[in-house]
């Protein structure tokens, strides 16, 4: 499995991955470059972005075809292709019966924890997402963007170690000479588009979560990433709400 790092943080092509997200997807129209994955031609900007789970992808094309070539994966320029040298699989590993191997500790985590709403996000006189009075302490917080027409709730959830210095993040997320992380990013432009078009956000968060009955010191990074985790698997696991998180947002530096 071949993976890269952009602006600190990793990304993997993972073959696996691939194979099952591309099972629904068919291939957009090629102005530039391409490469070909399940027997097809997929411009890389597309195939990036379906392959890491992303609205955006996180590098140029040029970039990107360089990443999928590393892979393993044949690409090329419109009217030319690529010749790629040919690339040995690995030998399969000798099955084993993990149930056979020696038990050691068990460990068992219950997380919980309850939201409060903050108030709801807005735009101000300049088109920058305001966000509610928040504490300088840190905790977890919620985007819910309400429901559709079909009933289905969209959410996104994240962590910090200052909720109100978090705000600040997204409301910077565009400033000059700023280099903001992806997920800063791709928040920013959800919140505009969906403000923009009249809808409500609603800002909740937590400060107090309890991990197998006891308070979890949320200054560690590991508790916040445990809640949030928990939080964002709980909502996965609803089929009646759509979680804007992906896997990468779980790995983001502040």
């Amino acid at each position: 499995m071949y993976g890269f790092t952009h602006h600190g943080e990793r990304f993997c092509l993972d073959p696996e991955v691939i194979e099952s997200n591309f099972d629904s997807q068919s291939p957009e129209a090629i102005h530039k470059h391409w490469v070909e994955l399940r027997g097809m031609r997929w411009p890389v900007n597309q195939a990036m972005r379906i392959a890491i789970g992303v609205q955006q992808p996180p590098v140029r094309s040029s970039a990107a075809r360089r990443h999928f070539r590393r892979a393993g994966y044949q690409g090329g320029t419109a009217g030319r292709t690529a010749t790629l040298p040919v690339v040995r699989s690995r030998p399969r590993a000798a099955s084993f019966e993990v149930a056979s191997l020696p038990l050691l500790d068990a460990v068992g985590a219950s997380v919980t924890f309850t939201w409060r709403l903050a108030g709801v996000v807005t735009l101000d006189a300049k088109g920058v997402p305001r966000f509610p009075a928040l504490p300088d302490a840190p905790g977890l917080y919620r985007f819910d963007f309400g429901q559709d027409e079909s009933g289905i709730r969209t959410l996104y959830i994240g962590e910090g170690k200052s909720l109100a210095k978090r705000a600040g993040q997204y409301r910077r997320s565009k400033a000059d000479g700023k280099r903001p992380n992806r997920t800063s990013r791709r928040m920013f432009k959800a919140l505009l588009e969906h403000l923009g078009a009249r809808g409500q956000v609603d800002f909740a968060i937590a400060t107090d979560v309890a991990v197998n009955g006891r308070p979890a010191p949320l200054t560690m990074k590991s508790a916040r990433l445990l809640a949030e985790s928990a939080a964002v698997l709980a909502a996965q696991l609803d089929p009646r709400i759509a979680v804007l998180n992906i896997d990468a947002d779980l790995l983001a530096e502040e």
